[in-house]
């Protein structure tokens, strides 16, 4: 297809040469030469569109089905539902995956080395967000999880939240630390609070975990372990190293990781690998040296 100017050159040649006139491309009146080459370009153009195919817009749905059980979700699928909790601040807890399948190994669930954890929560005081293992899973920023629970009156504990703070530095994000806190350091007046386990007491939890974090200078994950109302508490009794545990019946309410230290001693620290979410450490009292060569071992190993 020639161009206007292709077109009205060949017009003024034509002219100089015989005088001519070509019939729908120049008569005289260079306006009416440039419309009509612009209309045929606008009919070529047209024409040329028409036989490309139109492209495909429709966005696929890929948002989470919704559920309120694991057997709504299909394989590798898990629902995760709101914490079975009592607490008014733990009730009005948010996070965007409630009441939805997610990406997460299916069970059997079990305790011990090996096992795959269960969907655990846990909330964050802070945002007032709940926190769940699932938005860990198949992270490819994060090999590892080193989850662990003390309470503020814990010599141990207070050493183990300090030394998270290094291994963080080293090896973080490869290595991320989820510690929760289930209650605090009490004082000579009263004893230990329990955190959420009594109405109101919100801003008695915020207080003493921002205390903690400014005190170790905490850079990971910092959360609540509350409690829990569920009817069925299962802990652990080990031996002093925290193996040959056996399970046994404890009464309610529990808090999320209760099933694993009750009979087992403060702080309790598990190292779960996020590509499988299956437990390949637990240690009870914490073993600065074993936790430190587990936290190598799994980050740097596949």
């Amino acid at each position: 297809m020639k161009s206007w100017k292709t077109t009205l050159c060949m017009a003024a040649l034509c002219l100089a040469v015989t005088g001519c006139e070509s019939e729908g491309t120049f008569n005289g009146d260079k306006d009416t030469a440039v419309a009509d080459t612009g209309q045929n370009a606008i009919v070529d153009t047209a024409t040329a569109e028409d036989t490309v195919p139109e492209p495909d817009l429709a966005v696929e749905d890929t948002a989470p089905a919704a559920c309120e059980s694991d057997e709504a979700c299909g394989e590798g699928l898990v629902c995760v539902r709101m914490p079975s909790v009592a607490h008014e601040t733990l009730l009005a807890g948010t996070n965007e995956a409630i009441g939805q399948c997610v990406n997460y190994p299916s069970g059997p669930y079990g305790l011990e080395k090996n096992d795959i954890v269960a969907n655990l929560s846990f909330f964050d005081p802070f945002t007032e967000r709940w926190v769940f293992l699932h938005e860990f899973y198949n992270n490819p920023s994060v090999k590892m999880i080193v989850l662990a629970s003390g309470a503020g009156w814990c010599p141990p504990c207070q050493a183990e939240a300090e030394d998270m703070v290094g291994y963080f530095n080293e090896h973080g994000p490869a290595m991320q630390v989820i510690y929760g806190l289930f209650e605090d350091a009490g004082s000579q007046a009263e004893p230990p609070h329990k955190f959420y386990s009594v109405p109101g007491d919100h801003e008695k939890v915020l207080g003493f975990m921002n205390q903690w974090k400014s005190t170790f200078g905490v850079n990971y994950t910092l959360v609540a372990d509350p409690f829990s109302y569920t009817e069925n508490c299962k802990g652990l009794q080990c031996d002093q190293q925290g193996e040959n545990c056996t399970k046994v019946d404890s009464a309610p309410p529990c808090d999320v990781l209760h099933n694993y230290y009750e009979s087992g001693g403060i702080p309790f620290s598990m190292i779960v690998t996020t590509k499988d979410m299956r437990i390949r450490f637990l240690d009870h009292g914490y073993s600065k040296m074993q936790v430190e060569y587990n936290i190598l071992k799994y980050v740097y190993n596949d």
